[in-house]
């Protein structure tokens, strides 16, 4: 953000990278990392042995913080109201919310390189980084609290541990090319403690280097930077006891309405798409998650009601509001001022 500030980066390509840079032609590797924007986003815990219903509720609140995020902050909606019902006197409706959260579903957060990168190599890495990261914690989990069902568990932690081996096989090149992201993969590979019948794998790989620490403690060193990636975004539940991710590259996903916000009793099928209050002829997606359509159409179709926050966000009394002063109202002056304060507010910060 400092640096796209520093740089005078309009406010729409600011706002469109932030939603969508891998999307964009011609996105440098600079630009790229504002797709921390949602990279960085929070997220709940997901505990693998949680019900399905728990875990997609779970990742159903990851999205309604990322539609709420993107709505409050470029539109001034709160969209998010929708998420169990409609509102009489609202025009959003529950089936925009979820148009919306399908999109948030089909987009993947992981790490991507610093350096530049065969994109399909880069695509496997992202993908493989997720894979082996919850095999590996899945793994590691039921070697050390097995359950009720101790041979089960331990047959489990041998296919997930040999699953996690090969998805870091795959991608082998990296040794060449990019031996850095290679020993990343590695040591997300934690190996869960040997059985008291097994023997100890020789594995030099597995052993962690110690890592230089940058400025601020705890300030991290790898290459990467958090970001997002097209993929859509399932849960697994055919297992009664364990509850697994399934990552589909290339394939986005459409989410079905849920009354009462209940992932038990889902109803009919919200395809991605923007608000169609306020879209210009079919509100659908067409084009991968729908990032890009989206970042877009927030300074197309939507273009007015963004004005409006900015306006909003840009005038006199509201500034003195959020620091506390009392407001004087005077509308004829905050009226007049608040057309020149947007397009200066274009031209000096990241910008309108």
């Amino acid at each position: 953000m400092i640096d796209a500030l520093n740089r005078d980066v309009p406010y729409d390509r600011f706002v469109k990278l932030q939603l969508a840079a891998d999307l964009i032609p011609g996105t440098s590797r600079q630009d790229m990392v504002a797709l921390g924007f949602l990279g960085a986003a929070p997220g709940y815990h997901k505990d693998g042995r949680l019900s399905k219903d728990v875990v997609e509720t779970l990742y159903a609140d990851d999205w309604d913080e990322r539609i709420d995020t993107v709505t409050r902050g470029f539109l001034g909606l709160t969209v998010a109201c929708a998420r169990c019902h409609d509102h009489r006197f609202d025009p959003i409706p529950t089936a925009d919310y979820y148009a919306l959260a399908g999109v948030f579903a089909s987009t993947v957060q992981s790490p991507r390189p610093l350096a530049e990168i065969d994109p399909e190599a880069e695509t496997r890495f992202m993908v493989d980084t997720q894979r082996i990261f919850y095999r590996s914690y899945v793994a590691n989990l039921l070697r050390d609290d097995p359950g009720s069902k101790v041979a089960e568990a331990r047959e489990k932690v041998v296919r997930f541990t040999a699953e996690m081996e090969r998805f870091k096989e795959e991608n082998a090149a990296l040794r060449e090319s990019h031996p850095e992201l290679f020993t990343y993969l590695t040591r997300l590979a934690k190996r869960p403690n040997p059985y008291p019948d097994e023997a100890q794998p020789e594995n030099p790989e597995a052993v962690e280097a110690p890592r230089e620490r940058r400025g601020r403690r705890g300030g991290s060193t790898e290459p990467l930077f958090h970001a997002v990636y097209d993929a859509g975004f399932c849960i697994d539940g055919t297992d009664p006891d364990l509850t697994m991710l399934e990552i589909r590259p290339g394939e986005p996903r459409d989410l079905r309405v849920l009354p009462g916000g209940i992932v038990a009793k889902p109803g009919a099928l919200a395809p991605r798409g923007f608000l169609s209050v306020v879209a210009e002829g079919d509100p659908k997606f067409q084009t991968g998650s729908g990032s890009r359509e989206l970042a877009e159409r927030i300074f197309t179709a939507a273009a007015p009601v963004r004005q409006r926050q900015v306006a909003q966000l840009c005038s006199a009394p509201y500034g003195a509001a959020a620091r506390g002063h009392p407001v004087r109202r005077n509308p004829p002056v905050s009226c007049a001022w608040r057309p020149s304060a947007v397009r200066e507010y274009w031209k000096l910060a990241a910008r309108l």
